[in-house]
């Protein structure tokens, strides 16, 4: 059916129903989600509009931005693979990034030059708040590899440093690992982290340290007193 913007695809199934745009990218639609397809879709730029949550796949096309608008947020591309999904309050829209690097934005009036926005890196996630147009970075529940061809081997250590362990681990998911005391670094693992995600092996390393680690925004802070 045609709306004012386009033409409308909803999934009134109860399983994903992936969609092919004019351009080659894929689109993903969860349950009850709505996607429209923008009228003018490829001429200066490639805009659809999401209500639910959708998982897409763009196709690069530097000459043409990809923007997916929900509601007064901008979700913005140019090749990439990314999520997007409405939280539970509904008054909150998350975006993770999966590949590549995503722009997100809001939409206020009278401000052009300058908007509120971040930049997502794959396993980072923003949650935009559509009330308060606030925007908080965060990582993914459960970080993926960056590079899929990692050789499992890169992950069994023989008296390895904290600081080459935590290089390894930082580069396989490209999220930042800030270690507060340097005394840390120097402390020695043996081990193999091979076939966990990333957060069970951080518990894994730091525990024969008795160290601990958080998250703040897009980094993760490994907090200890070093090692006997």
């Amino acid at each position: 059916a045609l709306t004012e913007s386009g033409l409308r695809k909803t999934n009134f199934s109860p399983r994903p129903q992936t969609i092919t745009l004019p351009d080659g990218s894929t689109v993903v639609l969860e349950k009850n989600a709505s996607l429209i397809t923008a009228r003018d879709f490829g001429k200066q730029q490639r805009a659809v509009y999401l209500q639910g949550g959708a998982f897409f796949s763009v196709k690069p096309n530097a000459k043409l931005p990809f923007l997916v608008h929900t509601g007064d947020v901008v979700t913005e591309v140019l090749g990439t693979s990314f999520r997007i999904q409405a939280l539970a309050n509904n008054r909150d829209i998350e975006v993770s990034v999966n590949t590549g690097r995503v722009s997100v934005y809001t939409l206020e009036k009278d401000k052009v030059k300058k908007r509120n926005g971040v930049i997502l890196t794959p396993n980072q996630k923003a949650i935009i708040s559509t009330e308060l147009k606030t925007i908080q970075q965060g990582i993914v529940e459960r970080p993926t590899l960056v590079d899929k061809g990692i050789p499992e081997s890169s992950f069994i250590f023989e008296e390895a440093t904290f600081d080459q362990v935590l290089k390894s681990i930082q580069n396989a998911y490209g999220i930042e690992i800030v270690v507060v005391n340097p005394a840390v670094k120097v402390c020695a693992f043996t081990g193999d982290l091979n076939g966990l995600e990333l957060f069970p092996q951080l518990e894994l390393l730091c525990g024969t340290i008795n160290a601990k680690f958080e998250t703040r925004g897009t980094a993760i802070f490994i907090l200890g007193k070093g090692c006997d």
